[in-house]
Formats: C-alpha cells, sequence, structure tokens
C-alpha cells in the first residue's frame, strides 16, 4: 500500500517526501507480518541542454539566434554577449554585426526540473 504525505493510497509523481507502508496479511497458513514503513523521495529531475558548441553564420545584417534544444522540452533563456575584454551582454538581442559572441543558454528550474545552462560561441562572419 502507497500512503503519501496526505495518507492516501494514491501512488506520487510530484517531487516530495513520501512513505510507503508494506504490510503482509495473515493468510494461507502464515501470521501475519509486521508492517514496515518505508520513506522515499522524489527529486527534481535534471534538464539536458543541447547546443553546437560553436555556431558559425554568415553576415547578412539580420540578428543571428543561438540554436538549441531541452529535453525534456523546456523553454529556453538565451543572453548574448561581447567577447574579448568587455564582454558586455547584448540588449537587444541576437547579435547583428560580424565578430564573435557569447550564449548562456539557460534554464532556471522549476518545482519539476532543476535549474541548467551552458555556454557557446557564435562567430557571424
Amino acid at each position: 500500500m502507497f500512503e503519501n504525505k496526505d495518507g492516501t493510497a494514491e501512488v506520487p509523481g510530484e517531487v516530495g517526501d513520501y512513505f510507503v507502508r508494506i504490510e503482509r496479511p495473515a493468510g494461507n497458513g502464515y501470521r501475519q507480518g509486521q508492517n514496515i514503513k518505508v520513506e522515499y523521495h522524489i527529486q527534481k529531475a535534471f534538464i539536458a541542454i543541447s547546443a553546437e558548441e560553436r555556431q558559425e553564420f554568415t553576415y547578412d545584417g539580420k540578428p543571428k539566434a543561438a540554436a538549441a534544444s531541452a529535453e525534456p522540452p523546456v523553454e529556453l533563456n538565451i543572453d548574448y554577449y561581447t567577447t574579448g575584454n568587455s564582454n558586455t551582454a547584448i540588449p537587444d538581442g541576437p547579435p547583428v554585426n560580424r565578430g564573435q559572441y557569447r550564449a548562456l543558454i539557460s534554464f532556471a528550474g522549476n518545482e519539476h526540473y532543476m535549474g541548467a545552462s551552458k555556454e557557446i560561441g557564435l562567430v557571424i562572419n
């Protein structure tokens, strides 16, 4: 028998701490066994971010966004930075001009998944 925090027999599927009560009823010539209560935890799952380490583009005057995905699928945030001495954030989204850039791809986490991040390079030739 499963027993969650509320004492119901519903099998839990959410993040949290739970207890399982194991019962051995008497029957078929056997005496009733001792009930056992076992605690277990459902932890947040990991997110895997996939993106090529270096993404290259040809300059055409249009923004060049990093290509990335996550498994399981979640909404990713992508911040762009210049490289070199300044290493400053690009406030208006993906870079447009020729040069080398960094992209920080991240997921902040939520009630089901842990946060994750990956940094890649972008080059506009």
